[in-house]
């Protein structure tokens, strides 16, 4: 007998045996292929009795958590059970070994056998040496099996497949082989390090590591079905994985060949094959499919690994099995009923695709019909998700390349928006100095600062679109990256700001549209355009009913809401839009308040009440509060954008008329005749007087003027100066005990638009019926008395300032010539006249047909 391992040959061993030990001669003939008693007892040994069924023995069995995922033989006659004896080597033994293989420390053990460290001393290399865990007293059943083993995974030459290298027999008789000697870890102990969220593996085993080991382990399986062979045992712990990204597939001790199964001339050459005998439940329960669960051997087939493939699968997307039972017999149940949550739904924290859910899913098909047909079928699908993802992956990091372009850009771009804006204000400042006597030097500057903002303008659309682009582009490499499309959002929403700016409804349209393609939620409250309003009164607890502005045959009309209860009132939520309020208290005056409530923005109104008496009969209470106005660049004089919070104030609901005017002109007490002549309404430049002078030194309206009308008392007055109009406040406000004056620009202006930013005192839309003036009527312009239009009427109740006759206010019209601000339209005038915004400037003793005022007074 030789003295070292190496060399000897099964044949060898057996011989060796039959000298030692007569049983152990018997079986290893039986695992050759030679018929013997051994055999015979062997094959009674497993082999059911009849009527055995799979809940005859799920009675019997443990319910230990634990057992759920280890590999069970379960069966009528179990196998012997294994002792679990040290490795006894004679001093003989040990000597003669040495000179071959020399052992070293224990590198794991299962049921069954042990794996130790070996050096092959001839080859010079460590090896795995898989030893039987009884040793010598090893049952029939373990002997058989590691050879079985041993010639299986001998002849499954694959990468990823350990390789056998010899096999044979110790000096004391054990039976042993060596493979290769794989330094790694178990893929079992990855995903549970990976559910304890362990930093270093979770940067290693990123899922697409993980779908890439997978996919190797699919190819391995694969290529033993091209074999006939299928595992019966696939699961993390039996996949071992090397230190250079190999995954090898290990413990073959369940493998079983199938016939037919193999492709030509490749089925493997077995001494001994296990029974196909149905009866028998052998393998893990947590990943076997339902076929062997219930131990219908004759049915396996390489969908059954294709099963617990998809176990495994289920395992590296959710770090759980699919099966999560207390028990074998409960684990069984569950593997039999099938039907599992997919993946996603069971650990929704780890994103699990769609896809993957669809994979996993049908791999794991309780009917096996409906499964993949074969590991490379799995392998492919897998693998078209990881080519898709790692394409996308390219996509995505191209797209943050863009995203960061078009960040970049979209700063610039606020920038030079905000260059326009100063460089727009600035050319508005010095318009508004500017008179048609201006000299060549000053229009020069005029028109450098035009071509600055016609200069901008471009610069602002140079700018939008280098940043779209970029934009867009990372949408379209990547379109569900949320931060493109959040950064296109805000791209569309301030020119959507813009547009509304300017009221320019189309544009507002378009960027609403697009907005709404790239918005997943995040634009919605700006959208909705919610607000808070707060409302307070002095004294408080006055009743509040509130009405929302709707647009009613092209007019904005409050219709009412609903009572809003005793003030103070706050965090009133309400949709973006105009409202107002209709505030009433006992003893004091009713008054509305106009309100615009802003986008995610607070509103407050403060209302001081006032009573009756302190308001005056046909005046108009304008509260104090914040109200926007100028910033119409395409109307006439428009002041620049700005919030107005003017206090409180009271302005006459409609203009002076002509018989409140002759009642000044008349009062003798106040003036004689002649100074009254010199404010008499009149024609500009000539000095032709409208009135006509009665014998006892009065005035009085004309019968028919140059034009054939007949003056009415109810027309507003006109052809007065601005020195007419100071000298009637102060006859006025001597006789009516109060302080009466003109309006500034900003108080007229904000009586006019109310808190909306509305173009005119009826809102945004314009027809010639609405006010009086050039168009109104058919044929020529005519003069109405005032309140006629009815629709010509501002939010806070003021009538005619858009139309029939023109106001005086106190404020300048501009820095440089001293003329006075005049607002509103006339009888006579354009439609631009009739926007709120439009202001026109004359001097103090300027008179016409159009020009008149009326009241304001302080509260």
């Amino acid at each position: 007998m030789s003295d070292t391992v190496k060399g000897k040959n099964l044949q060898e061993a057996v011989e060796a045996l039959q000298a030692e030990n007569e049983r152990l001669k018997s079986l290893i003939k039986a695992t050759l292929g030679e018929q013997g008693e051994a055999l015979g007892s062997a094959a009674a040994a497993v082999a059911p009795k009849a009527g055995t069924t799979l809940f005859t023995v799920l009675a019997d069995e443990t319910t230990s958590e634990a057992a759920a995922d280890r590999t069970l033989t379960l069966g009528s006659a179990p196998a012997p059970e294994e002792k679990a004896e040290p490795l006894a080597l004679s001093e003989a033994a040990k000597v003669a070994l040495a000179l071959g293989l020399t052992v070293g420390e224990e590198l794991g053990r299962g049921g069954m056998g042990r794996v130790l460290l070996a050096d092959d001393l001839g080859v010079g290399r460590q090896v795995a040496l898989k030893v039987l865990t009884g040793g010598l007293s090893a049952s029939e059943e373990g002997v058989r099996k590691l050879v079985h083993e041993a010639q299986i995974t001998g002849q499954l030459e694959h990468p990823n497949i350990v390789p056998i290298y010899q096999m044979g027999r110790m000096e004391d008789g054990q039976l042993y082989f060596t493979m290769k000697r794989v330094q790694g870890r178990t893929l079992k102990d990855v995903i549970q390090k990976l559910a304890r969220d362990d930093p270093e593996t979770t940067r290693e085993f990123t899922p697409l590591r993980l779908l890439t080991l997978f996919m190797q382990v699919c190819l391995a399986v694969e290529f033993a079905h091209s074999r006939g062979v299928i595992h019966r045992d696939l699961k993390p712990d039996n996949i071992m994985l090397g230190r250079y990204g190999e995954a090898l597939v290990v413990d073959w001790g369940l493998a079983m060949l199938v016939p037919g199964m193999a492709e030509p001339a490749c089925e493997l050459k077995l001494r001994y094959e296990t029974p196909r005998i149905d009866g028998y439940v052998l393998g893990t329960p947590a990943y076997m499919p339902p076929e062997q669960a219930q131990g219908y051997i004759r049915q396996l087939d390489r969908r059954a690994d294709v099963y617990a493939l998809g176990s495994v699968l289920y395992e590296l997307l959710t770090l759980t099995p699919p099966v999560q039972a207390r028990g074998v017999a409960d684990a069984l149940r569950a593997a039999i009923a099938g039907d599992f949550e997919p993946p996603s739904a069971r650990a929704p924290e780890r994103a699990i695709a769609p896809e993957l859910d669809d994979i996993c899913l049908r791999a794991l098909a309780t009917r096996k019909e409906e499964r993949y047909p074969s590991a490379r079928a799995l392998h492919g699908d897998v693998e078209a998700y990881f080519e898709g993802t790692l394409a996308s992956e390219r996509r995505r990091r191209e797209a943050a390349e863009r995203l960061t372009e078009g960040e970049r850009l979209k700063g610039g771009y606020d920038e030079t928006r905000r260059r326009r804006d100063r460089a727009a204000a600035e050319l508005s400042a010095l318009r508004a100095t500017l008179t048609g006597a201006a000299n060549l030097e000053t229009r020069r500057a005029l028109w450098t600062l035009e071509d600055g903002v016609d200069a901008a303008e471009r610069d602002v659309a140079h700018a939008f679109s280098q940043a779209l682009n970029r934009l867009l582009m990372a949408e379209t490499l990547e379109p569900q990256n949320r931060e493109a499309r959040r950064a296109l959002g805000e791209l569309y929403w301030d020119r959507y700001l813009d547009a509304e700016a300017k009221r320019d409804q189309p544009a507002m349209i378009t960027w609403t549209d697009l907005l709404a393609r790239v918005n997943d939620g995040a634009f919605d409250a700006r959208l909705r355009g919610e607000g808070t309003l707060a409302i307070q009164t002095d004294p408080p607890g006055a009743s509040a009913a509130l009405y929302v502005y709707r647009e009613r045959n092209r007019l904005l009309v409050p219709e009412f809401v609903r009572e809003l209860g005793p003030t103070p009132i706050a965090d009133l939520v309400l949709p973006r839009g105009g409202y107002r309020l209709l505030i009433r208290n006992k003893g004091y005056a009713d008054l509305f308040a106009p309100v615009s409530v802003e986008r995610m923005k607070e509103s407050r109104v403060a209302v001081r009440l006032v009573t009756s008496e302190a308001l005056g009969e046909g005046f108009c209470y304008i509260a104090s509060g914040a109200a926007p106005i100028g910033g119409e660049t395409d109307t006439l004089g428009s002041l620049d954008a700005a919030i107005a919070d003017p206090p409180a104030f009271a302005l006459a609901r409609f203009p002076v008329t002509v018989g409140e005017y002759l009642e000044f002109l008349n009062d003798r007490g106040w003036h004689d005749a002649e100074k009254a002549k010199i404010h008499a309404s009149r024609v500009y430049g000539t000095g032709e007087i409208y009135l006509r002078l009665l014998p006892d030194d009065s005035f009085a309206i004309p019968l028919k003027d140059a034009e054939g009308d007949e003056w009415l008392m109810d027309w507003p007055i006109l052809g007065v100066s601005h020195e007419d109009a100071l000298a009637y406040i102060a006859w006025r406000s001597a006789r009516d005990g109060a302080r009466y004056r003109l309006p500034t620009d900003e108080e007229w202006e904000k009586a006019a638009r109310g808190a909306d930013r509305r173009r005119y005192p009826w809102g945004d839309n314009f027809d010639p019926s609405f006010c009086n003036m050039r168009d109104t009527h058919a044929g020529r312009p005519r003069l109405l008395p005032v309140g006629v239009c009815a629709a010509d009427e501002s939010p806070y109740g003021v009538r005619d300032m858009a139309g029939n006759m023109r106001d005086w206010t106190q404020s300048r019209a501009d820095r440089v010539t001293g003329n006075l601000s005049i607002r509103g339209g006339a009888w006579t005038t354009f439609e631009t006249f009739c926007r709120a915004a439009c202001r026109a400037g004359a001097t103090p003793a300027m008179t016409a047909v159009n020009i008149g005022f009326r009241l304001a007074k302080d509260l």
